[in-house]
């Protein structure tokens, strides 16, 4: 019916229009003609469907426009492939004419060309419809669009495709612009915007003031997610973002101050999901989380501190009940907050840094560990090792160990002296493995596996090495069996069941001065030797420190009629064998036969004497006291232990705070000399801003030792200040 060709068919049509385009006559251009024809027959058809929308009731007007348009598009969805050959042939020819061409175009005047608005079919037909339809009904349509989508906020019942179809038009009848063009602007997107804007603004301010801003929170997220679903029906892709805009203003940036004020008594009434409602509003505008974090970070540290300060303190030293208590409260805290920052603020990254920084100001600054003089990171270390003891007294499966591990491991980022942690965490790590106390190499590798994931390989180093002697011993201690075996030497010492530990140098937190003259009992002589002549014969150029006050070793004592088997250190194996040839000895003369100081065999016997092994002959020991062995020694196991808690407090004097203050400045220094080989130059913020940062992995320096540092380092040469500039400047 467009085309007023109904009885021919389109190939016909197609066919007759062809050889209009390509006629040569002279008098009369025919492609003109028809194209100038389809344009007055189009125009003609679209006044009409005008001239019967502009009687249709108000109620009926959208559906009988759509309708009509429906109708329309379609025809000329149809009909434009009939019509290629008018726009590829003349209509081409008009909005790109050839320079060669123009003195051969039959028109009377070549200037009408210009001022003509010429163009293809299927645009030609949309600004038709826009110039003959649209411009007559764009205000009633908007009206319509906006009373329609007011009564859907309203929840009315509505027909939703009949505004999409009618939005649609509206971009449509743009065919030949590649963007939504003005009649969208100008009818539907200004418009939406500014209904949206009126209608959120008045029902917010009106909402709040009759149901509070809780109750607002969820109206607010309700209102969000119906507006995205209004927009995906109603507006075009490319309005989605101004709509959300004017949204974000209304409905959140609005009331942000009233949030903001709320939100800290939302946080201590453990309200979550209100809380959670109004971090999912005021993300979406610009720094609106920021108000929120900052009282995030006072609430962690309140929390923390209150929570941290019901543990009890212990009554004299640091005891395992207090480091218990005091490390699972600090896991129960931590879990705590990092819940709330994954479920309710979806893992956020501003709030994840808050948690961050106010659990480092928990775990490094709590007035509990003040008071007990000691460290978190002194603690936490106490704590690992007691929960990778096989003797350990909390009491976990497999699983549950693993997860407390995990948690271990994350609690040490928020540590700021990592590397007291690190001595601490060697010195009780070397105790499980030389006492064979460890729960398992696979836990220990965990939680080693976690530290290096903060701090690094190099951090881990010295502890994978102490892993790595341990495999090494196994099979030392079989190859020198089959030396003594090739030597014939292995009746020299046949009573003794010996083994050697080989503990590399640097790597083991281990004393190396404690009693250096120590006399080794007859009987273990000949299996040091012996060991001394097999290792250097395998290993040249390497030299062996013994480490007695660490050895330990099992005698039987027949008592009494029975046969004891006890495992006491080396020292105290020393001791109590000299009494196999002298029923009494006095003070003096096991000071001479053992050359141990006071410290270390006042320490032994009084150990000896509280086991009943030996009664002395006065109640208060002194340099005169003479010891015996108890004949009448009887205990309920026939297998005990003696001396564990002397061994471990020998360990235990490795950690000092000079060690840590010269381990610090070696760091200092070795991050300083790498950062300028690979710079260079370096001004001094950079170098003191990329030194803070490196050294972070190991504990937070001060800007003062930092500095002092730089002094050493340019007094030993290796860096200089660049004259006139405050730099500095590598030197080779």
């Amino acid at each position: 019916s467009m085309t007023g060709c109904e009885g021919i068919s389109a190939s016909s049509f197609m066919s007759s229009l062809y050889k209009i385009c390509i006629s040569n006559a002279t008098s009369v251009c025919y492609a003109e003609k028809m194209y100038h024809t389809v344009r007055e027959y189009l125009e003609k058809h679209v006044s009409n469907i005008a001239g019967l929308l502009a009687s249709v009731d108000p109620p009926d007007f959208l559906p009988s426009y759509v309708e009509q348009w429906k109708l329309y598009s379609i025809g000329v969805e149809l009909s434009t492939p009939l019509f290629n050959y008018l726009d590829n042939h003349w209509v081409r020819s008009q909005i790109y004419p050839d320079p060669l061409w123009e003195s051969n175009m039959l028109l009377e005047d070549l200037q009408l060309v210009e001022d003509t608005d010429i163009c293809y079919y299927q645009p030609l037909a949309m600004k038709i419809w826009r110039e003959f339809l649209f411009t007559k009904f764009g205000n009633r349509i908007t009206e319509e669009v906006i009373r329609v989508i007011h009564a859907d906020r309203d929840n009315e019942t509505i027909q939703y495709s009949l505004i999409g179809d009618l939005v649609s038009s509206t971009v449509q009848i743009h065919a030949e612009d590649d963007s939504t063009g003005p009649i969208y602007e100008k009818y539907i997107e200004e418009p939406y915007l500014e209904e949206t804007e009126t209608y959120y603004r008045k029902e917010s301010n009106e909402f709040i003031e009759a149901n509070g801003l809780r109750n607002y929170l969820r109206k607010a997220v309700e209102r969000m997610e119906e507006e995205d679903v209004r927009n995906s029906r109603y507006i075009d892709p490319s309005s989605d973002e101004k709509a959300k805009a004017v949204l974000h203003k209304v409905l959140i940036d609005a009331h942000k101050e009233k949030m903001c004020t709320e939100f800290l008594t939302l946080l201590q009434e453990e309200h979550f999901d209100e809380v959670q409602r109004m971090f999912l509003l005021l993300k979406h505008i610009e720094g609106g989380l920021e108000p929120l974090t900052k009282q995030f970070l006072q609430h962690i540290h309140r929390c923390g501190f209150e929570f941290i300060q019901r543990v009890p303190a212990p009554s004299k030293s640091v005891d395992q009940t207090f480091v218990i208590t005091y490390s699972e409260s600090l896991l129960e805290i931590y879990m705590k907050f990092n819940k709330l920052v994954s479920q309710t603020f979806q893992n956020h990254p501003q709030f994840v840094a808050s948690l961050e920084e106010g659990f480092r100001i928990v775990i490094n600054t709590n007035p509990v560990v003040t008071k007990a003089n000691t460290t978190s990171a002194q603690l936490l270390a106490q704590y690992s090792d007691i929960i990778l003891r096989t003797t350990s007294r909390v009491k976990m499966d497999d699983s549950e160990l693993e997860l407390t591990l995990d948690r271990c491991t994350q609690l040490f980022k928020f540590i700021d002296d990592k590397d007291v942690f690190q001595r601490y965490f060697s010195v009780h790590l070397a105790n499980r493995l030389i006492e064979d106390l460890s729960c398992g190499e696979d836990y220990e590798q965990q939680m080693i596996r976690g530290l290096q994931q903060t701090s690094g390989m190099d951090y881990t180093s010295k502890l994978q090495r102490m892993f790595q002697d341990m495999k090494l011993a196994s099979g030392l201690s079989s190859q020198f069996k089959e030396y003594c075996d090739d030597k014939g030497i292995k009746e020299e010492f046949a009573s003794v069941d010996f083994s050697v530990l080989i503990l590399t140098s640097g790597s083991w937190p281990l004393s190396k001065q404690s009693s250096t003259n120590f006399i080794l009992p007859e009987v273990l002589s000949p299996c040091i030797e012996n060991f001394e002549k097999y290792y250097f014969s395998a290993h040249s150029g390497r030299k062996l420190n013994w480490i007695h006050h660490c050895s330990k070793g099992e005698i039987h004592a027949n008592i009494s009629g029975k046969v004891y088997q006890i495992t006491m250190p080396t020292f105290m194996i020393a001791t109590i064998l000299l009494f196999n040839d002298s029923s009494v000895l006095d003070y003096g003369e096991l000071q001479s036969a053992t050359n141990l100081s006071d410290s270390e065999l006042g320490r032994i016997l009084k150990t000896l004497v509280m086991s009943r092994l030996l009664i002395p002959d006065v109640k208060k020991l002194s340099k005169t006291t003479k010891f015996k062995v108890n004949s009448q020694f009887n205990h309920k196991t026939l297998k005990l232990k003696l001396g564990n808690k002397i061994q471990m407090e020998k360990v235990k004097q490795s950690v000092s705070n000079s060690d840590i203050s010269d381990g610090r400045k070696l760091l200092l220094q070795a991050t300083i000399v790498r950062v300028m080989k690979m710079r260079k130059e370096a001004t001094h913020t950079q170098l003191v801003q990329e030194v803070l940062e490196l050294a972070s992995s190991h504990f937070v320096p001060e800007v003062q030792q930092i500095k002092k540092v730089i002094e050493v380092l340019i007094e030993k040469e290796y860096i200089a200040r660049v004259e006139g500039e405050n730099k500095y400047q590598y030197l080779a």
